[in-house]
């Protein structure tokens, strides 16, 4: 691939009136980004979703884009980044088949055009500590078996898939709503230098945009497209979550779904999906024989801790109350029938053995 259609395709990529759909319009029509820019701008009338305004806009922003994007090659080189294009060579195999895959994509680590199994990952930014534990145990499981987890980069869920797939040597890609200088949230930048090791951070926007949220659907379809199938793990009524599920269904992949207390807000969106159609999901296991790949042993990660039997009867009693979601104090205290005092005294010893955990709003949880 030629450095010019490269940066050519980096200027077209930095207008903000050209989206991937214009993008390709311009490929069909021209055949490349540098013959579509040495046949002119007014060239470009009668080009699909070209109108006399659009072209009037380009013109007067591409002087601006120019520069912007010869900042942006030179950042790119310096960050070590690839440039994938949609149009040439070598790129992502699911994604290309997306309705209008992104023209250009900036990655920093792994090859992201490998023939390997992946699958996305998503769920709450403020997840639930059932959506933590699912997380953990369904990624190591996918790292077990060789499969690559794909997620974004955020808080709670996101986070979790990432760190629990290198914790299992396996790997995992973030596509993130930023460009590549601008990592997304802040506090994961460690953990995103660890995926660079163990995987790819990727995406579609110019490095040192900054992550606005309009860019975060777009980021969504990225993850939905570079998959075989969408897993929704938690979710509420309107969560991004339930996005990427669309969008993966809507590009005709599979759609997978964690079920939840129906009592939780977070499992609003799985048990929709669910209702929906979408396949049931509570083991990487699960997940490898829906998608027919073969399944490894060990591939489920760690699964429920039982009660020990060793453990004092005031622990025991006690445990067979907790399950997924927080229990509150006052349950606990009426259930084992005994007094506030008491069951302080007994949730504190517990605690400190490392039994149970305490959540806000005191309620508590089996660890």
């Amino acid at each position: 691939m030629s450095i010019q259609e490269r940066q050519a395709a980096l200027l077209l990529n930095s207008i903000n009136e050209i989206g991937p759909a214009r993008f390709q319009s311009l490929i069909k029509k021209f055949g490349s980004c540098q013959a579509a820019l040495a046949a002119g701008i007014q060239a470009w009338s009668g080009v699909p979703f070209f109108d006399s305004r659009t072209i009037s806009n380009v013109e007067a922003t591409i002087d601006d884009a120019r520069r912007g994007a010869e900042k942006d090659w030179n950042q790119a080189e310096k960050w070590g980044a690839k440039i994938y294009l949609s149009h040439l060579g070598p790129y992502p195999k699911l994604l290309a088949q997306i309705t209008y895959p992104p023209p250009v994509l900036y990655v920093q680590g792994e090859d992201i055009a490998v023939d390997r199994p992946a699958i996305a990952m998503v769920g709450s930014r403020r997840c639930s500590y059932y959506g933590e534990k699912m997380a953990l145990r369904i990624a190591a499981g996918l790292a077990e078996a060789g499969v690559t987890t794909v997620s974004g980069l955020a808080r709670g869920i996101d986070t979790f898939v990432h760190q629990a797939t290198i914790d299992g040597g396996g790997k995992t890609w973030a596509v993130i709503g930023s460009g590549l200088s601008m990592v997304y949230p802040p506090e994961n930048k460690a953990l995103a230098d660890l995926i660079v090791g163990a995987g790819a951070i990727i995406s579609e926007f110019p490095m040192a945009t900054r992550p606005f949220p309009k860019h975060f659907p777009r980021r969504n379809r990225i993850i939905a497209g570079l998959t075989l199938g969408t897993l929704v793990i938690e979710g509420g009524e309107k969560s991004g979550s339930l996005i990427t599920a669309r969008l993966a269904a809507e590009e005709g992949r599979d759609v997978f779904a964690v079920p939840g207390p129906a009592t939780s807000a977070l499992s609003v969106a799985p048990n929709r999906l669910l209702q929906s159609g979408a396949a049931l999901v509570q083991s990487a296991e699960d997940l490898l024989f829906e998608m027919g790949l073969p399944i490894k042993k060990g591939c489920m990660g760690p699964g429920p801790d039982p009660i020990r039997k060793d453990l004092p009867e005031p622990y025991l009693s006690l445990l067979s109350f907790l399950g997924a979601e927080p229990v509150p104090r006052e349950f606990l205290a009426q259930r084992l029938n005994q007094e506030a005092s008491q069951l302080s005294s007994l949730l504190l010893e517990m605690e400190l053995k490392g039994l149970i955990r305490s959540v806000s709003g005191g309620s508590v949880l089996k660890t």
